[in-house]
């Protein structure tokens, strides 16, 4: 059906000019397990293309076909066989690139991905989301939490492409599909230029997750801003007549209003933080937390598998299973183990209000307590709340990392702390030892936030996504 609508948009001799592949994203599988992973498909694909295409993924790329051929469906059948990743993620990708007519009518090149997010089940996919993407991937980022709005328009076109297909030609039921589809189908094949033009229009109006740093903000504003000194001054440098003027002067008003509504979005974020961090923040900490001991060896989840044979695989002890009841309950289960004389903590981040996460979001932190009262802790994910008890310190990841890395970040840390003279204490081995930790933690936290509640400080940190420079060094 896909390669039909292409076929629609190419153009008559467009469609043999496309090409088309498939390629799957493996990923949230245990570290240790990466290359034979790779060794095991390689040798069942010894034509495709395996590469690390980020931390824990492997990209098994399939060999490109012409668009008005069938793609090469092995990449995927093969992954989803693979014994080895069936407790991991995939992202199964369909991608179609070649000449369109572009919305002037001239032609143009377009790259159309379409991605089915899931885990594998015994050769088959268990589908959790799926989504459209063109050559600017970063509308993945929002897509992997947050539903494509046109999804369920895309399975309903698919089902009529079936029906269709059942009595007629398959070029007609791609017709009757893409009318069923709707108005989005217009826009699914868009050439690269036109892109550019509605991706700039997009970052106009919202704040992209990869626009949210220092750098990606004064970009955004200072683009307009720039264009509006330029607009003034070249009717005073040039001696523009009347209509020259009006007309710069018009627009430079209008690139003024783009700049200061972005400046003013921002702000906005940043009083939403503030405002909504305080509220949360004071309501877990209003009443006590209630812990129950529960059984996690049956859960399935990818990143709990995944976090917990590379903390075993370093020597770590499992302790006990934990479900840590707070008014809030964003954490699903929590793991804690015992490795040297640290205590980790492997929690769940399955879903905020707003956002769902497949797979559920691993949040890591390792713990070591001295014998003079200082504790230290190292976690995955970045911090932006500024440290408000001097008995305490911390390091973090600026961008979120795995066991490895938290372990060795934390290491280091406590091994200049014991160089320097301080004892440390060993960690909790039972469930009644690592409750008592749990609860005095929490009066500890209690007692700081009446110290030193979210600060607007904090505020701005968290919304331009800035770690703070005290958890950074090393």
């Amino acid at each position: 059906m896909l390669r039909e609508w292409y076929g629609l948009r190419s153009g008559p001799d467009g469609a043999s000019s496309g090409r088309i592949w498939c390629e799957a994203r493996i990923y949230a599988f245990p570290r240790p397990a990466t290359e034979g992973i790779r060794q095991s498909i390689s040798a069942r694909l010894p034509d495709c293309e395996i590469r690390a295409s980020a931390a824990d993924e492997l990209t098994v790329t399939g060999p490109a076909r012409s668009a008005d051929a069938p793609a090469d469906l092995r990449v995927w059948r093969e992954v989803l066989a693979e014994p080895s990743v069936q407790h991991a993620c995939v992202l199964l990708r369909l991608t179609i690139e070649g000449p369109v007519v572009a919305m002037n009518g001239a032609a143009g090149d377009a790259t159309q991905t379409f991605v089915l997010c899931g885990a594998p089940a015994s050769g088959a996919l268990l589908l959790k989301a799926m989504w459209s993407l063109r050559r600017d991937e970063s509308m993945g980022l929002v897509y992997r939490l947050a539903r494509w709005d046109a999804e369920a328009k895309l399975l309903d076109a698919f089902e009529t492409y079936r029906g269709e297909c059942r009595v007629g030609r398959a070029a007609t039921a791609a017709v009757a599909a893409i009318h069923a589809f709707g108005e989005e189908g217009k826009h699914l094949f868009i050439a690269r230029r036109d892109e550019r033009k509605v991706m700039w229009l997009i970052r106009q109006k919202a704040e992209m997750p990869d626009d949210r740093g220092p750098a990606a903000f004064a970009r955004r504003v200072g683009l307009p801003l720039a264009g509006a000194f330029g607009l003034i001054v070249i009717p005073t440098v040039f001696r523009a007549q009347f209509p020259l003027v009006f007309i710069c002067l018009l627009a430079a008003g209008y690139l003024l209003w783009v700049a200061a509504r972005i400046a003013w979005h921002k702000l906005n974020r940043v009083r939403s933080y503030h405002k909504r961090m305080r509220a949360a923040l004071g309501k877990l900490f209003s009443k006590p937390t209630d812990y129950k001991l529960i059984d996690l060896s049956s859960d399935q989840t990818p990143t709990l598998l995944k976090s917990s044979a590379e903390l075993e695989a370093l020597g770590a002890l499992h302790v006990c299973d934990l479900h840590i009841d707070t008014v809030n309950s964003v954490v699903a289960g929590s793991r804690i183990f015992a490795i040297g004389d640290a205590t980790a903590s492997l929690g769940l981040l399955r879903q905020t209000a707003n956002l769902r996460y497949f797979p559920a979001k691993p949040i890591i932190t390792l713990t070591t307590r001295f014998a003079d009262g200082r504790r230290h802790s190292t976690t995955n994910h970045p911090i932006y709340r500024k440290q408000s008890r001097p008995n305490v310190t911390a390091r973090c990841l600026p961008e979120e990392g795995g066991v490895d890395e938290v372990y060795a970040r934390h290491r280091r840390h406590v091994d200049r702390l014991i160089a320097a003279g301080a004892v440390p204490c060993p960690p909790p081995t039972t469930v009644e030892q690592v409750l008592d930790r749990m609860r005095a933690l929490h009066e500890e936290g209690r007692e700081a936030w009446r110290r030193s509640p979210y600060s607007w400080g904090d505020a701005l940190h968290d919304a331009f996504k800035v770690c703070r420079r005290e958890y950074l060094a090393d």
